[in-house]
């Protein structure tokens, strides 16, 4: 700037402070003060520091508008994000809905099948079990590679049941080892399978059983009917109460697929389900335990 230019400056303004300063010192005419004021304006509008602010000021707006701008635009494509977001959150949640309703479905129909196989599995076990009627299993016996198992069960059943060795063979149509999970479990002898040709042979083998166990060499022998795996399972269930009836002497005769039914004070108790037998002993079990 010039040193002119700065005088000027300077005049303007120690004139403009003196007029805000002492108004009513000016005694010229209103006319030449206006027109005094007037210069004053114009001098300090035309100075370059002044025109460098606005400058200034006018890029600052500027730069500003743009920025407000682009935050618009940048708030509009958040905006419409998340529009988006919220359409696709509303269309998942939707298809969520249908997928756990079709699982829900699959579910029903899963618990159907399982059902509708367990029916079938049953009526297969009842199956094996009319066909397994006339077998009888022996646990105990030593099992031994030179031992002549047929040769060896006809022998001693026939001294036991007091019939010749010739008749009984012929009622024992087979008799064979076979593997069992319980022998293997608690490692013992694999148990002799006998096929009786009649149930009269079958019954009284039971029968002699029951009334004095057999032995071999001093070895009490299991002698059980040969129930299919699957009613075995089901009978464990009810084994807390076949157990006590056992104790008080009250015949019971095992249900197919599962269950048993027993006389008991006069009355028919057909136990089918394990809810039956848990409200049968809280009921009885007290007084049948006395």
């Amino acid at each position: 700037m010039s040193k002119e230019g700065n005088k000027v400056t300077q005049t303007s303004l120690r004139r403009y402070s003196c007029t805000q300063q002492n108004p009513g010192s000016l005694t010229s005419t209103g006319q030449k003060t206006e027109s005094n004021r007037a210069d004053n304006s114009s001098e300090l509008r035309m100075t370059p520091e002044f025109q460098e602010f606005f400058k200034d000021i006018k890029q600052t707006l500027q730069a500003n508008t743009e920025a407000v701008k682009q935050l618009s635009l940048e708030l509009k494509d958040v905006s419409k994000r998340l529009l988006n977001l919220e359409e696709f959150t509303k269309k998942s949640t939707e298809e969520i809905k249908d997928l756990k309703k079709r699982l829900d479905n699959n579910d029903k129909d899963l618990d159907q099948m399982k059902e509708d196989m367990n029916k079938i599995e049953d009526q297969l076990a009842i199956a094996d079990y009319h066909r397994r009627t006339m077998n009888l299993r022996i646990r105990g016996l030593q099992d031994k590679d030179d031992l002549d198992i047929r040769k060896y069960v006809v022998e001693g059943f026939a001294k036991i049941l007091n019939i010749q060795a010739e008749v009984l063979n012929k009622d024992l149509s087979q008799i064979y080892w076979v593997n069992s999970a319980y022998a293997k479990t608690n490692k013992l002898p694999r148990d002799c399978l006998i096929k009786c040709a009649n149930m009269e042979i079958r019954d009284l083998i039971l029968k002699t059983h029951y009334q004095a166990p057999i032995k071999v060499a001093d070895k009490t022998l299991e002698i059980l009917k040969d129930i299919p795996p699957r009613l075995l399972k089901k009978r464990r269930e009810y084994r807390p109460l076949a157990e006590l009836l056992r104790k008080n002497n009250i015949l019971f005769r095992w249900e197919l697929p599962e269950g048993l039914s027993f006389f008991y004070k006069g009355r028919k108790f057909v136990i089918s389900e394990p809810i039956k037998m848990n409200s049968f002993l809280r009921k009885y079990k007290k007084e049948l335990e006395e």
